[in-house]
């Protein structure tokens, strides 16, 4: 595998690869995530369809064992900055509607989504020297697609097994759902730790 195929990796790719997940979500789901998260990033700016359409090629892109073509490995890098990510108080604004308010006493929401935040974001980009304070948590968009693919999946898989479970490859695919949703549930319950 050269340099190149592994700076294409975010922080849940070990879980599932982000092309796989965005073929999961298909690619209208995509382009409206990404729309959606260009628009809550730059509220004064809507993103133009050129800027939707390259991180969605970046994202899509499957590197195997092939050379990254400069213009995507630009476009997610440009995905992976710190400065493209979601803290937690954006991440709550982004993934609730607004009316709605998470419940904050103790045993609240609140600390549901802490570890949400903590499981979804890059550990590589939420620590600074060791000479400063760690920083804030950042969820970035490509593991925020692998979270919702995750769950996607697994209610697909669930789904199918109502009507058919009696094909070897229907049962690997369970099983794959499965593994996927668990090392992710393993996540969230061990960033509660």
């Amino acid at each position: 595998m050269n340099q190149s195929t592994k700076q294409i990796k975010s922080n849940l790719s070990q879980i599932l690869p982000v092309s796989e997940a965005c073929h999961i979500l298909g690619i209208d789901t995509v382009n409206r995530v990404i729309r959606g998260f260009l628009h809550f990033r730059t509220p004064n700016r809507p993103p133009t369809d050129d800027d939707v359409t390259v991180l969605v090629k970046a994202l899509f892109f499957d590197p195997g064992e092939n050379d990254i073509p400069q213009n995507i490995q630009t476009n997610w890098n440009r995905l992976t900055r710190r400065t493209s990510g979601l803290d937690k108080a954006s991440f709550l604004k982004f993934m609730i509607p607004s009316p709605a308010a998470p419940y904050n006493a103790p045993g609240g929401h609140l600390g549901l989504f802490d570890c949400w935040v903590h499981a979804l974001s890059s550990s590589a980009n939420n620590y600074s020297s060791s000479a400063s304070p760690p920083l804030q948590p950042i969820v970035l968009l490509p593991d925020l697609l692998i979270a919702t693919a995750i769950c996607r999946e697994y209610k697909n898989v669930k789904n199918l097994t109502r009507s058919d479970s009696s094909t070897e490859n229907m049962s690997s695919r369970v099983d794959y759902a499965i593994m996927m949703l668990s090392v992710l549930a393993y996540r969230v319950y061990d960033s509660y730790q």
